[in-house]
């Protein structure tokens, strides 16, 4: 009888049962959905955890050793920090130098709230914004707690949000929304501002040249790329196959499912990763997220070659820790002590 990812659910939540160092972990942590930077090192991961490239070793964070949960949705980084949300809405704080997580789990343990999935975090000061599915929460990074949770309108999810010029943006599933980040009212559906009036969908925001941009689409998708210019919307590209922004200095990266296109201040095309060459071999890009390392080389989350670290020439190295071929299990067994799954 076939089983599905339950079973990999299941024995996840069996390892917190017992002491973490009786168990070992063997999941597999390929066909990566995101990755980063941490304190330099570069790393990917999928919903069951995630790996760090430190000195050409593979450190693995997953629930048996340093994850409090398992079914990631959006991991995100500042320095040596590691910021983890999982789709029941429990939060994460890893610290990647002395290896200790602080969990928040009280949206999780809301009852009055159902949809819980977080997809983006956004650092301001010592505020970490949370976008989900319920909305946009912040929270106090000197104490790591929630301190507030903005609905913003009706039935709306927060996809992404940037902080610029003392607002705070949202994109959202029915337009961008804006507000004054200093107001004490930002539960108020009322201090929440509709930009212009286009309601649809946006997938991202980030701030480049001093100016929000924003991608209207769904992630994965055809997405058309926007400035923000007093109430109306600039045009600037479109992207097939959009996934993410990401800035440094004066380069703004157009990540995208077959490559990744990093843009100017004048909007002008520097560079573009269209192919990796990894050991004299030709490989098509398959993204879901990327970072800039530097501002010539990226780490890359590749569905199909998992954490690839690539320069904008398209040469590339590519990483996946020792681990079975899926997290899909068809079998478990108990004998002796000993759990046997294939």
């Amino acid at each position: 009888m076939k089983l599905t990812k339950i079973l990999s659910i299941l024995a996840a939540t069996l390892f917190s049962i017992n002491a973490y160092s009786q168990w070992s972990d063997h999941f597999f942590l390929g066909e990566c959905a995101y990755s980063g930077i941490a304190n330099g090192n570069p790393f990917a991961g999928n919903a069951f955890g995630f790996f760090v490239l430190n000195d050409n070793v593979l450190e693995k964070y997953t629930k048996v050793n340093r994850l409090s949960d398992i079914d990631i949705s959006a991991v995100s980084q500042n320095g040596n920090i590691i910021y983890v949300g999982y789709s029941n809405g429990n939060i994460d704080i890893v610290n990647t130098e002395d290896y200790t997580t602080v969990n928040i789990p009280e949206l999780k343990s809301t009852r009055n709230v159902e949809n819980k999935v977080i997809y983006k975090f956004t650092v301001s000061g010592s505020t970490l914004f949370c976008s989900a599915e319920c909305g946009l929460l912040a929270i106090d990074l000197n104490r790591n707690e929630i301190k507030s949770r903005y609905t913003i309108a009706n039935d709306i999810v927060v996809y992404d949000c940037a902080v610029h010029d003392g607002k705070i943006y949202a994109a959202t599933s029915a337009g961008i929304y804006f507000a004054d980040k200093s107001s004490s009212l930002l539960e108020s559906t009322d201090e929440w501002t509709l930009f212009g009036d286009n309601a649809d969908a946006y997938s991202a925001v980030t701030v480049f040249n001093n100016q929000v941009v924003v991608a209207r689409g769904t992630a994965g998708d055809s997405n058309e790329i926007y400035t923000l210019s007093d109430s109306s919307f600039v045009s600037k590209t479109t992207v097939s196959g959009f996934r993410n922004f990401d800035v440094r200095n004066e380069n703004l990266a157009l990540v995208a499912t077959k490559s990744i296109n990093i843009v100017d201040t004048e909007w002008s095309t520097t560079a573009t990763i269209s192919t990796y060459t990894i050991d004299n071999e030709s490989y098509t890009p398959n993204i879901r997220h990327a970072k800039f390392i530097d501002n010539s080389s990226f780490s890359i989350a590749d569905y199909t070659l998992n954490l690839v670290v690539a320069d904008i020439d398209g040469s590339a190295k590519n990483y996946l820790p020792n681990g079975p071929a899926s997290n899909y299990n068809y079998h478990m067994t108990a004998t002796h002590g000993t759990v046997y799954c294939t």
